[in-house]
């Protein structure tokens, strides 16, 4: 497989839907370091291109819980570099920012009202993940 290079900045987006699959939010970020496949750190942003995309997307899908998906922005035009269907390495980002999708699918199941508070982000919050070495030894 050949795959054009893009040039632009990459994005990650939680893409939230019910368990009925309807759509809930986009969580947008910007993703500004990457290790391994995986986000270290990054802000959430507000942009109406990648949430009405992840509108999108869902309405198509009707998946449940997260859709993770990594966006190119190029000359304002987006390019889905891939989309996963669960929690994705950028979930921690969202999660920081206020959102709290793992308590909203416990409600879900219960058959409980979800607050959409809990499924909003704020807007700005730049997170960096950390990796800490611990001693499993017992000294």
């Amino acid at each position: 497989m050949i795959q054009e290079k893009l040039k632009g900045q990459e994005h990650g987006l939680d893409v939230i839907n019910d368990l009925n699959g309807n759509y809930q939010n986009t969580i947008v970020k910007i993703k500004y370091t990457m290790r391994s496949g995986e986000t270290d750190c990054a802000e959430t942003v507000s942009n109406s291109v990648l949430k009405d995309l992840g509108k999108s997307i869902s309405e198509k899908l009707r998946h449940i819980a997260n859709l993770d998906m990594d966006v190119f922005m190029v000359d304002k035009t987006p390019y889905i570099l891939e989309m996963n269907a669960r929690f994705g390495g950028g979930y921690p980002f969202s999660h920081i920012a206020g959102v709290n999708l793992p308590k909203a699918i416990v409600n879900w199941l219960q058959n409980k009202d979800v607050d959409k508070s809990i499924l909003t982000e704020k807007i700005g919050v730049f997170a960096h993940k950390d990796i800490e070495i611990v001693n499993m030894n017992k000294i």
